[in-house]
């Protein structure tokens, strides 16, 4: 399929606390794009959501906002035009790419939109997003399918009152929790938590990014990823990398901090007869919550037993310089230019 007349437009910010973060997988995604197509229009959604052109003259245009000026998307019969604020044609556009992370980016609502105009995006629908960024629904439908994951507890925003430390420890059969938001990526709001005060510290800070919480028991694992990348004909699971670090747990600074002292082993040293169920069940959880495109499985492999349990599933997962997904593909001979490539003639076949 020759790409090199398609129009394509990268969106990155929005109001999710995961901006920054978006801003840096864009510039990886905007690079390997221009190796496709001359045609790319780098948007950009500031924290009200107001769509904005960044200058595509520069060679990282999402690192420089402050050239970032207001437009207007308007559909025309097939075609979505991009006007300037006085109703002038600045572009026109036939894919988006969306490299938004967390909260309206990868949770159903941007989907939305894209279906409104009619056109067509990198990545999962509507209901697949939403599903996948709600951790306690994912685990709901993962769990019928016989793929195993962590028990849990929910409290919600609303309940009239919270369970202590004491009784959650109870019914997680587990004296130290994990707190986390549970429709928030990139490990913002979670907490490892020991004792009652610790507990309502948490609580808060979780509430702060939504309005439900999840709640999980804390063991002693190592942390596995799959890539897997759907042509629309068949879905591929890639090898397996781990994500190693001496303390504290795999949070938001962890991640992203320049002072980070996390490892990513590529591939990931596990017995292939694990490495052939991890494969299995990342495709498995893919399929099962009808994702397209593409999508980064996490998973927990317990140190005492090898005991695996699918953790989070993600639907569009970071292109930065740290980020697993593409790493893993390029440890398997797909570079990022080729790996966008076929991401976008999959969401033209879909």
């Amino acid at each position: 399929m020759n790409l090199t007349n398609l129009h394509i437009a990268i969106v990155a910010g929005s109001t999710s606390s995961e901006h920054d973060v978006s801003l840096t997988s864009a510039t990886n995604i905007y690079r390997a794009l221009k190796e496709i197509t001359p045609n790319l229009y780098p948007l950009y959604l500031d924290k009200t959501n107001q769509w904005m052109l960044l200058d595509a003259t520069l060679e990282a245009p999402y690192q420089d906002i402050s050239r970032a000026k207001p437009i207007l998307l308007q559909k025309e019969d097939m075609r979505l035009d991009i006007l300037s604020k006085k109703q002038q044609k600045i572009g026109q556009i036939d894919l988006f790419f969306p490299a938004l992370h967390g909260k309206f980016g990868e949770d159903g609502a941007i989907q939305g939109y894209f279906e409104l105009l009619g056109i067509s995006y990198v990545g999962a629908d509507v209901t697949a997003s939403a599903l996948a960024m709600d951790k306690e629904f994912t685990k709901i439908i993962l769990a019928d399918a016989g793929i195993p994951v962590l028990p849990h507890l929910v409290i919600n925003k609303r309940d009239n009152e919270y369970p202590s430390f004491s009784d959650a420890c109870k019914e997680l059969s587990r004296d130290i929790l994990f707190v986390k938001p549970a429709r928030a990526g990139s490990s913002v709001g979670i907490s490892k938590v020991q004792d009652q005060m610790q507990w309502e510290e948490a609580l808060t800070l979780a509430l702060l990014h939504d309005d439900k919480i999840l709640i999980e028991p804390a063991l002693a694992v190592r942390e596995v990823e799959i890539g897997i990348l759907d042509d629309g004909e068949q879905v591929h699971a890639s090898i397996a990398g781990e994500i190693a670090y001496e303390k504290g747990f795999y949070d938001y600074e962890q991640k992203y901090s320049a002072e980070s002292q996390v490892q990513l082993h590529i591939p990931a040293l596990i017995h292939e007869t694990i490495l052939a169920e991890f494969q299995q069940l990342a495709i498995k959880a893919h399929q099962k919550l009808g994702i397209k495109g593409l999508s980064r499985v996490d998973f927990f492999l317990t140190k005492d037993s090898n005991e695996i349990f699918l953790n989070e599933i993600n639907t569009l997962p970071g292109f930065t310089d740290k980020s697993m997904y593409p790493l893993l593909w390029q440890s398997m001979g797909l570079s990022q230019s080729h790996l966008l490539k076929k991401l976008i003639e999959s969401s033209l076949k879909s």
